[in-house]
């Protein structure tokens, strides 16, 4: 009986707090607060250029999905591919490097850049809307679009990227991939992008990512209702 009515109810509540994740992450980001017009904005601290190219080239001042424009989305999905063009083009240390040499700067600021990456796709993939084809799609082929995965270097470079993505994102991605009219598309999306990973590690993080958000969800539906059905009382 409860798994039924969680099954009728959740979707609403999922619904719910992925409109509040885009915020979340700009917060976490450093955003501070929006003025009159989407650019009249403020950062409490400083997001790194990457961050503020997003936010300027997809207006995120305009928060709502269902009023991002084609333009603001194909700029978001072009400045995400050049950095990670970048990241994945960073040669590997183990190559020509003699023993007992001094890291390059590049791999001692690879496990950051890479965790910025997945904040950046994570804000671009929250803003739009997995009930809508056009989004959907453009979810779907975001990863796509980043430069081949060939060597074992650069597929640990695409898995700490994925494990970075937030909690969020991952379950967008999976509803976009669920809603998706074609299956076929839907499943080479899904092939395509853990098969750039190292192992099964991609996909093990990106399964208990959405579990861990359909879980929470269910919990604060039920706990939502058990505290209707028990008011608290002065005594």
């Amino acid at each position: 009986m409860v798994r039924r009515y969680v099954d009728a109810n959740i979707e609403d509540v999922n619904k719910s707090r992925l409109r509040n994740s885009t915020m979340a992450l700009l917060g976490h980001l450093g955003f501070g607060s929006i003025g009159e017009s989407s650019w009249c904005y403020d950062w409490k601290r400083e997001p790194g250029q990457p961050i503020r190219q997003l936010f300027d080239k997809m207006t995120l001042g305009r928060l709502i999905p269902q009023e991002r424009k084609n333009e603001e989305i194909v700029n978001g999905m072009a400045l995400i591919e050049r950095y990670a063009s970048q990241l994945l083009n960073v040669p590997d240390i183990e190559e020509g490097t003699a023993p007992g040499s001094i890291r390059p700067l590049l791999h001692i600021a690879l496990p950051y850049a890479t965790h910025y990456m997945g904040n950046m796709i994570s804000l671009f993939i929250t803003t739009l809307d997995p009930e809508k084809q056009r989004d959907r799609i453009a979810i779907m082929s975001l990863f796509q679009r980043f430069p081949p995965v060939t060597s074992n270097h650069q597929r640990h470079i695409f898995t700490a990227i994925l494990k970075s993505i937030t909690q969020e994102a991952c379950f967008i991605l999976s509803i976009a991939w669920e809603k998706h009219g074609s299956p076929a598309e839907a499943e080479a999306s899904y092939n395509s992008l853990f098969g750039r990973c190292i192992s099964d590690e991609g996909r093990k993080y990106f399964m208990k990512e959405v579990d861990e958000f359909r879980n929470e969800s269910a919990r604060k539906l039920i706990l939502g209702d058990l505290m209707l059905m028990n008011p608290s009382r002065n005594d």
